[in-house]
């Protein structure tokens, strides 16, 4: 058990150095296109590190490096590192170790498992693993199980209650569904099924890469990446992934990740939600019909974790945006399905003035204002009648017997 942990913790440390440098060099050849990233700060990794020194591998900045890679390296990229251990079957030990883990005996056990997520986690910032991870079968108690099940299993958090396991496994789950559909772009972009989708407007910039590139090869690349990208959604599915992501929305325990556990949730929702199919499905569901996410959203499970709450919020918003194409800027408490239904039809509901009415109103504005000339010289031009123009009478009248 001893060498399995020192084992996992080497290659997590191999992973962790690769991607630092590996973004330190596109930092250096491609530092106007990671200039695109919304929210990003590019970490300083390597910048004045002594040749005889080790780098300092600080988490938060791994988070960042990781999510970089995710939306730089394109859909056939490849990369050495991860290609090697792929060769060499670490990637495949990795689904083995995760997989057989519930039924171990010692104290390194989840510590075993968190560093074997994080290894995935790390690696599956390249295209071809995450559909790795999809389609992979692992064979426990001669049952063929599908790795991407056994992973969504400990984001639930039964099998092993341990709140690392079920982030390390989240953040596995968030690289496989939250991926851009255009690399080197910050675009919140829906499935190609639905035209009148809701995009943001800061959302909404050409990304520094498709710049200069032909239409017709950027609209092939995006069509690849969103048949890819369908694929994972439809593994997901297939998994039971939503029902698992809704449950943790429901979390309370333990009370001091709850808030935490309930944002990375909905933020996989999100992912998802560019998918028509799964917004049909949260549509209907009582999350949003019933209200339910807007009751979630009034308090934290925990005081202290505001901060998390907050983020919570602002996916939770975003998601309700997606499932409703609309943007709300007043969220309102009671948000319920016939709510929604009501805003649709006033949305799409086309107003007609009545020209002489409107020509009325403006008259009387000026006079109300003093501006009696104005006024006076509005209705000779305009021929404005002395009574309400819905008044007069629009039949035409009798020129008599021919």
């Amino acid at each position: 058990m001893q060498a399995i942990r020192n084992t996992c913790m080497a290659f997590r440390s191999y992973m962790a150095a690769h991607i630092f440098v590996k973004v330190e060099h596109l930092k250096r050849t491609h530092v106007s296109r990671l200039q695109c990233l919304r929210d990003i700060v590019i970490p300083s990794c390597v910048h004045g590190l002594p040749a005889n020194k080790g780098m300092h591998l600080d988490d938060e900045n791994l988070k960042t490096c990781v999510w970089i890679l995710l939306h730089t390296l394109s859909l056939h990229s490849s990369w050495r590192p991860v290609d090697e251990l792929k060769r060499l079957g670490v990637i495949r030990t990795m689904y083995f170790l995760i997989g057989t883990a519930n039924s171990w005996n010692g104290g390194s056990k989840v510590e075993i498992l968190k560093m074997s997520l994080d290894v995935l986690w790390m690696c599956s910032a390249v295209p071809r693993i995450q559909m790795d991870i999809c389609e992979s079968t692992l064979k426990i108690r001669d049952q063929n199980v599908e790795s991407l099940g056994v992973i969504l299993e400990f984001c639930e958090g039964e099998m092993i209650a341990d709140s690392e396991v079920q982030f390390a496994a989240l953040r596995v789950i968030i690289n496989c569904v939250c991926a851009p559909l255009e690399r080197h772009s910050g675009r919140l972009a829906l499935s190609p099924s639905t035209s009148d989708t809701l995009v943001h407007v800061s959302d909404s910039r050409i990304s520094c890469r498709s710049v200069g590139t032909p239409y017709k090869i950027r609209k092939q690349r995006k069509a690849q990446m969103e048949f890819f990208l369908e694929k994972v959604w439809s593994a997901i599915r297939r998994n039971n992934g939503i029902m698992i992501l809704k449950k943790l929305l429901y979390t309370e325990t333990p009370i001091t990740e709850a808030d935490a556990l309930r944002g990375i949730a909905c933020q996989i929702l999100n992912g998802l939600a560019r998918s028509e199919s799964v917004r049909q499905i949260l549509e209907v569901m009582p999350l949003i019909a019933n209200s339910e996410l807007c009751g979630l959203m009034r308090e934290p499970v925990l005081q202290e974790r505001r901060a998390e709450h907050a983020r919570f919020c602002e996916q939770a918003h975003l998601l309700v945006e997606k499932i409703t194409k609309k943007r709300i800027h007043d969220f309102p408490k009671d948000l319920t399905k016939e709510k929604l239904w009501k805003w649709h039809i006033v949305a799409h509901t086309k107003v007609v003035y009545n020209d002489k009415e409107l020509l009325q109103l403006i008259h009387q504005h000026l006079i109300k204002k003093g501006m009696l000339k104005t006024a006076e010289n509005l209705k000779e031009e305009a021929n404005l009648p002395d009574i309400p123009a819905s008044r007069v009478s629009t039949r035409l009248h009798s020129i008599g017997p021919l």
